[in-house]
């Protein structure tokens, strides 16, 4: 595989949703790339010691300066296997990145051509942290990108909600894709996915994936 590949369009088994993608840069084809499904398996022990703990609200819910990292790829891993379980129909790979206009890359296969993409996440945070927060603030903030064409924007709805996709208002906004998820279960064992919110969008049900799941190792691309 070379460090750059040319303009691809990919369509997903039917549920309109079309993806340009443009140009790689070469590093991507070189990050270590682990299983979002994966990390998921393996973080519910972890999860479920901490739910059943005596520790700080912050700890338990991965708000400290010292999780920030851990909780924004666990919500990453939480799309990422959502749309690739539900929308792609192939298991998605991420690496974080740092420094960077998104917070990491996903790389896919479909057929026989690996894809890469930058995502960004963002998180409607829950009543207590920011009860003046709402989605359409969320959305509105997407403006400031005024060039990232090949960019998908995941946004964690982490709080009670009642989703109508008719009053969400969606300004003309330059990015590649935008798709909102969250829990629709009380111990968020059950997901919902929307999308692509810009263009026929489209609500997916899935479920966090459970550990007797055969899992993959990490991948790196060659």
């Amino acid at each position: 595989m070379t460090g750059q590949e040319t303009a691809r369009q990919l369509k997903a088994h039917d549920v309109g949703t079309e993806i340009m993608r443009t140009f790689f840069p070469r590093q991507w084809t070189t990050l270590e790339y682990r299983s979002a499904k994966d990390f998921l398996i393996n973080a519910t022990p972890i999860r479920a010691q901490l739910s059943s703990s005596d520790v700080d609200d912050r700890i338990r819910n991965l708000r400290t300066n010292g999780l920030k990292s851990v909780r924004e790829l666990w919500q990453a891993c939480l799309f990422a296997h959502g749309i690739g379980f539900s929308v792609l129909g192939t298991e998605i790979f991420l690496a974080p990145v740092e420094d960077q206009d998104f917070d990491c890359v996903a790389q896919y296969i479909i057929g026989d051509t690996r894809h890469y993409t930058p995502i960004q996440l963002k998180e409607l945070v829950p009543d207590n942290l920011n009860p003046d927060a709402t989605l359409q603030v969320e959305i509105d903030k997407l403006g400031k990108y005024v060039d990232s064409h090949d960019l998908v924007v995941a946004i964690y709805l982490n709080r009670q909600f009642h989703l109508e996709l008719e009053s969400i208002r969606i300004p003309d906004l330059k990015i590649a894709e935008l798709w909102l998820f969250g829990a629709i279960s009380p111990n968020r064992s059950e997901f919902m996915l929307w999308g692509n919110m810009l263009k026929d969008p489209a609500s997916y049900r899935y479920q966090y994936p459970s550990p007797k799941t055969d899992s993959t190792g990490p991948l790196r691309a060659s």
